[in-house]
């Protein structure tokens, strides 16, 4: 039998390791995210309404900011087809300044979580409502 090989992916370093180098492997992670994120952030952007420019800035923040903040070798951050319904119906309903105040209260809601270490409690979800809202976004996504 042959020995099996383990290969960390380019990305892991191990917690001892130094500042700088958790940094520069962090970045180079976000940045990959980045760039496989980015056709959908500007598609994404182009269905909801809003200038494409919003899909890039979406995109850094998404892939670049939070990915090296994260703290989590494995994490992915992103965009999703499904916001496409949530980001037209804020952007019909309040007009390109009300969407972009609300994705920024979104983003201090989600520190204040992430800062009081309430992620714990959104693992209490059960799966079927995650799946079953999912597939709702899928069918209206097919439906416009």
């Amino acid at each position: 039998m042959a020995d099996r090989v383990n290969v960390k992916p380019a990305a892991v370093v191990p917690a001892h390791e130094s500042w700088p180098t958790r940094l520069r492997a962090d970045l180079l992670a976000s940045l990959v995210v980045f760039m496989v994120a980015l056709p959908l952030c500007i598609a994404i952007a182009r269905a909801s309404g809003v200038p494409p420019e919003s899909g890039i800035l979406s995109g850094i923040i998404g892939g670049v900011v939070v990915g090296m903040l994260a703290g989590c070798p494995l994490q992915v951050s992103g965009p999703a087809a499904g916001l496409i319904v949530l980001v037209l119906d804020y952007h019909r309903d309040l007009g390109f300044v009300g969407l972009m105040q609300a994705v920024l209260l979104a983003g201090i809601v989600q520190i204040a979580a992430a800062l009081l270490g309430l992620g714990r409690y959104f693992r209490a979800v059960a799966p079927a409502v995650i799946i079953g809202m999912l597939a709702g976004i899928g069918v209206v996504i097919l439906a416009k």
